[in-house]
């Protein structure tokens, strides 16, 4: 890193302990003063590349996923009719998060949730018995269909 990058971040690792210490030392404490020094540039992206998702918002995403894929009508429906279902989904969450490296972790194990949910769907859809007999071909279809990719 160069030097002004250091010199920023230890400047926001101070102005971060000041505000917490002053929030803590009084409780009504109201810091609308210093907007003018949280809205510079280097500061926000500085906290927008620490931005990932939580272990809250990680259960949220593979509970909506889950209701998708969860009702039996969903049985009767095509492929493409869930892929394009779930890549509504999917394309909000990656605008939000798919900015930064650091959340890619998060959003390749969202990818791998959806392709598990996919193969479950579809199993139940064919009524197939063994597990992995047909994942090949689903994932094939995914592809073709262009479902969206969380951590590209």
């Amino acid at each position: 890193m160069n030097a002004k990058a250091n010199n920023t971040i230890d400047k926001v690792q101070k102005l971060q302990r000041k505000l917490y210490l002053s929030a803590k030392a009084r409780k009504k404490r109201r810091f609308h003063i210093l907007y003018d020094k949280v809205y510079r540039k280097d500061i926000l992206m500085k906290a927008w590349k620490q931005v990932k998702p939580t272990s809250k918002a990680m259960n949220n995403m593979r509970k909506k996923i889950k209701e998708v894929f969860s009702h039996r009508a969903c049985l009767s429906n095509d492929i493409k009719d869930m892929v394009k279902t779930i890549n509504k989904k999917l394309n909000g969450w990656k605008n939000y998060y798919a900015l930064n490296y650091i959340a890619k972790g998060q959003l390749k194990k969202i990818d791998w949730y959806v392709s598990l949910r996919f193969t479950i769907w579809y199993r139940n859809k064919k009524q197939l018995k063994r597990r992995c007999q047909y994942t090949k071909e689903l994932m094939r279809k995914l592809k073709s269909l262009k479902i969206v990719h969380m951590y590209y």
